[in-house]
């Protein structure tokens, strides 16, 4: 059978941002700070505070070393020993950037030579390193996400970390870890969607990677930056419980990943720059979870000197206030004059240094490090190759990442399996990779590339067989305008008349794909059209895009994408949006008043039915999950001693369905009396432990109250009054402990193949806290990907810890379990009804 092809403009989009234009480094805009920009005190008076905020002063935890995981504790001991006799000028050069374009990297601290210490070399973008060639062009973040597959993400984190390393960049200024608050956000892509546990487990597992590889990670942008529009201007107002449950969550997992250095963002958080917010830097991130690396300004992020240090900033980027070539800077010498002066103390300085120099230790810089070899700015460019075979792992991700939204009558694949041989290690669009597979099929081809001559284009689509159009969309940073959108998307509509291009093409034929390439969820109104009988999201697959598209289109991959974020059936469904105004550069407020109920939990709430919910995604062939099973993993242990010390400690397993053991000491023992088997036709007639009580429920209702209360939940009712202030005397990780992040209880789910082809399935772990909690109808907690011939099963298992089930009581600033049953649904997407049960943590 002869196939005619129709092939439009938009789908020859190609990511190639990793490899030398991907979107900047963070702010390097040229234009450095405005000028007109609030101060601290003045952003407080037109701030709107939420309720369940405090605003307190935070000391910085000084000389904490004894309280981190035996890798940092090691590292910090190094680099106490290491810097012993700096002078106080020494160790300002190193916690200050030495200026823009003032050295080979997007940043640089300057090097010492008598202390043989030669600086650091800081470097974008998270698709790959920017103003460098014979790099890779890797995946978005947002695609990576959507493989949900936590080794092939973590694969794509070593990858890059090897080619930051290859090219001398000690410092990688990623992952972005910010949430998919609005569908428009300029950044989302560079994230991982819109569910914290899903951009908290990819966090992790990229963090992990890239310093395995021996780069440092930097986690993205602490916190709050949720949009580009006025970024460096307006307040992120977040109450507490939403700031902590939401927002902070990734970034407690790229704690727990031990992440070399944090940046903070250029927003302000309730009324306080985020680069001297003593709340979020010392109270949350340096106290509560006792992080031991360092924190980075973004670039031109830094607003103060005094204020900022003691608030908990330990390194300015890129070194001066105006992107003025180093001539003028918070830091610097304003710093030396300071601790001179005893407006900031030695031990304070101290720690900034100690706290960069000991992440250098973390993922052994110290030893043999390649020298920076190439320039960003100039000519000094070794044009050293650091590729290696990266484009099979691209290619392979590109393919994974993809997901099947639509496939009506079958429509794909387009033939029978069969295996592509060449390979391209270089960027292929996918016009390209379509024509070379239509050849090998002795397939006519044609295509159209203008989409605005909608005449041609039905003239075109007409007689063929099938009918491919590409649609995209596109967004960055602020300072990026493209099209007339400032960073943000302006609408949710496709670029260049591409809905038009998709309806006349429907319109003229009755077999109609559509492809998108897209940053983001987009208006599909003709999603529904009786003709277009596929739908692919292929997202930013990276440098192979058109390889990995062929894969899916013609069944070499079966597609196993599933969406990081929910794609409504109107604009108006989505539960907030961009704060597009152009007010008063001193009166930018951005409200998180949606609290909890961000993407999917939103619609499950207010049961606005979704086009493409969270989660979702179609396999050429089909998948059954059933027979969940709970296990008690407290029984025979019993409690131990609470310890911080070893709640830091990094996992080394790539392939785990869990990912938070980095907070574990030790393994659990399941006693056989603890186990109780459940699903949604089964009844509850087993005999259960008191410290786990487990019953079945088929439709994963959460409302009983005959589960005894694990811990008092007074005072935890969204938007309360959060009056009681934390003590500056809070134990150094005081929420990172094993008790409060151990395994706890074993969920198991069997997944069946019930088609015909091998595929792979996502089974989702969603927890349904009972009502009284406040919290959203279901929310994900955990994830597994599995491959499976035809007619296969496997068992997948899922863990839940103390952290896992409770809620953030603002009341006593800390995390509590709610009373009641719990719900549990093992499902394919988060709108699925899937396996269900419910449990009660008890005293466990």
């Amino acid at each position: 059978m002869r196939i005619l092809f129709l092939v439009l403009a938009s789908l020859a989009l190609v990511e190639a941002q990793g490899a030398g234009g991907a979107q900047g480094v963070d702010g390097t805009n040229q234009g450095g700070t405005d000028s007109s920009s609030p101060t601290a005190s003045a952003a407080c008076t037109f701030c709107t505070v939420p309720a369940g905020y405090t605003a307190e002063d935070w000391e910085a935890p000084l000389n904490v070393q004894d309280q981190f995981s035996p890798r940092w504790r090691k590292a910090h001991r190094k680099a106490k020993r290491y810097l012993s006799d700096w002078t106080v000028q020494d160790k300002v050069d190193v916690v200050t950037g030495s200026g823009w374009m003032q050295d080979r990297c997007v940043g640089n601290t300057r090097p010492l030579p008598e202390r043989n210490w030669t600086g650091l070399c800081l470097q974008d973008s998270p698709l790959g390193i920017r103003f460098g060639d014979f790099v890779s062009a890797f995946p978005a973040g947002i695609n990576a996400a959507s493989t949900f597959d936590k080794k092939m993400i973590r694969d794509r984190g070593f990858a890059m970390g090897k080619e930051f390393k290859g090219k001398g960049i000690n410092v990688a200024l990623g992952p972005m870890t910010n949430m998919g608050r609005v569908a428009a956000g300029g950044r989302n892509w560079e994230g991982f969607g819109g569910d914290p546990y899903l951009s908290g487990i990819a966090t992790y597992e990229t963090i992990i990677g890239m310093q395995d590889a021996g780069v440092q990670a930097t986690t993205k942008h602490y916190i709050g930056n949720e949009q580009e529009r006025n970024r460096h201007t307006s307040s992120s107002n977040i109450d507490d419980r939403t700031l902590r449950e939401i927002y902070a969550h990734p970034f407690l997992r790229a704690v727990q990943a031990e992440s070399a250095a944090f940046m903070c963002s250029y927003n302000l958080i309730n009324g306080s720059w985020a680069g001297q917010n003593s709340k979020t830097l010392n109270g949350i991130l340096k106290t509560d979870w006792g992080y031991p690396g360092y924190v980075m300004s973004d670039w031109g992020a830094t607003h103060s000197g005094v204020l900022a240090v003691t608030s908990g900033l330990d390194m300015d980027m890129p070194g001066d206030i105006n992107f003025d070539n180093g001539q003028s800077s918070y830091f610097g010498a304003n710093l030396t004059e300071a601790v001179r002066n005893g407006s900031v103390s030695v031990d304070r300085l101290d720690d900034m240094a100690q706290r960069i120099v000991a992440a250098w230790y973390l993922v052994g810089q110290d030893k043999k490090y390649p020298a920076v070899n190439f320039d960003s700015f100039g000519d000094k460019n070794e044009h050293v190759d650091v590729q290696d075979d990266h484009y099979k792992l691209i290619r392979q991700m590109g393919a994974a990442s993809t997901v099947l939204l639509k496939n009506k009558n079958h429509a794909l694949p387009l033939k029978k399996p069969r295996s592509i041989a060449t390979n391209y290690p270089y960027l292929v669009d996918p016009l390209q990779a379509i024509s070379s597979r239509a050849q090998k099929d002795r397939s006519t081809l044609n295509w159209h590339l203008n989409n605005w001559d909608l005449n041609g284009v039905a003239t075109v689509a007409a007689p063929a067989d099938v009918a491919i159009v590409g649609i995209n969309s596109d967004s960055g940073e602020e300072y990026i305008i493209v099209e007339g959108n400032i960073g943000d998307r302006n609408n949710l509509s496709s670029w260049h008349n591409g809905d038009e291009v998709v309806k006349t093409v429907a319109k003229n034929n009755n077999n109609t794909i559509v492809i998108v390439h897209s940053v983001g969820p987009m208006s599909m109104d003709w999603a529904d059209h009786e003709n277009i009988t596929a739908i692919v999201w292929a997202g930013l697959p990276g440098q192979e895009s058109g390889n990995a598209l062929v894969d899916v289109l013609y069944g070499d991959y079966n597609p196993s994408g599933r969406l990081p974020y929910t794609i409504a059936r109107k604009d108006a469904d989505y539960p907030a949006s961009i704060e597009y105004l152009n007010v008063s550069r001193t009166e930018t407020n951005v409200n998180y008043s949606e609290g909890l109920f961000i993407d999917y939990r939103h619609f499950l709430k207010e049961k606005i039915e979704p086009l493409f919910g969270f989660g979702f995604g179609l396999s050429y062939t089909t998948f059954d999950i059933s027979n969940v099973q709970v296990s008690s993993l407290c029984g025979e242990e019993g409690e131990k001693p609470d310890s911080t010390t070893s709640n830091n400690q990094r996992r080394d397993e790539a392939n785990s369905t869990t990912y938070d053991s980095s907070a574990m000491s030790a393994s659990s023992t399941v006693s056989a009396s603890s186990m109780v088997s459940i699903n949604s036709t089964a009844s509850a007639a087993s005999t259960v432990p008191t410290s786990a009580t487990v019953s079945t429920n088929s439709t994963a209702s959460a409302n009983s109250t005959s589960c005894a209360s694990a811990v008092p939940t007074s005072g935890h009712k969204d938007g309360s009054d959060g009056d009681v202030k934390k003590h500056k005397s809070a134990k150094i990780g005081r929420l990172m402990t094993r008790d409060l992040h151990r395994e706890r209880w074993k969920i198991s789910a069997d997944v069946r193949n019930t088609g015909s082809i091998n595929g792979c399935e996502v089974p989702q772990l969603y927890l349904v806290y009972p009502e009284a909690a406040g919290e959203p109808p279901r929310v994900l907690r955990d994830f597994d990907r599995v491959n499976l011939e035809p007619g296969a099963s496997t068992t997948v298992e899922f863990t839940l810890s103390k952290y896992d089930v409770s809620i953030w009581d603002v009341v006593t600033q800390n995390h509590v379990v709610p009373d009641g049953e719990f719900g549990i649904v093992v499902a394919t997407n988060a709108f699925a009804d899937g396996a269900t049960g419910t449990f009660c943590p008890g005293k466990c």
